[in-house]
């Protein structure tokens, strides 16, 4: 794996990773880049993010895509936002948008979180 990012400003960043299984036949490869607008802040009331990203998670690459939007075997774009609602209260939403790698089929995915932190 390889990952790295770079801040272009206080509220502008790109990140991306590369992963690549040489040992399976299908599916070893996952990749993403994602470009991130300003953040929300858990003590900030009223701060807000967000963030498009294109993402490709092969199923025998990684063992869990760690992201709420994109399956694993899936490839596709992702939009989502980060809202402080209140002192340590969260709201996220996130659509995703793309295709199965196995079977090239229309793959989609709407969430939505309230975090609570203590």
């Amino acid at each position: 794996e390889v990952a790295g990012g770079y801040r272009f400003s206080k509220n502008v960043a790109l990140s991306g990773a590369y992963i690549d299984n040489n040992k399976a036949d299908f599916y070893k490869k996952s990749g993403m880049v994602q470009l991130d607008y300003k953040g929300a802040s858990k003590a900030n009331v009223g701060s807000w993010g967000a963030y498009v990203a294109y993402r490709h998670i092969g199923k025998y690459a990684s063992i869990d895509p760690n992201t709420d939007g994109v399956q694993l075997n899936t490839k596709g774009w992702e939009v989502g936002t980060q809202y402080t609602l209140f002192k340590n209260v969260q709201a996220k939403a996130i659509y995703f948008k793309g295709k199965q790698l196995d079977t090239d089929k229309d793959a989609s995915k709407l969430f939505g979180r309230v975090e609570f932190f203590f």
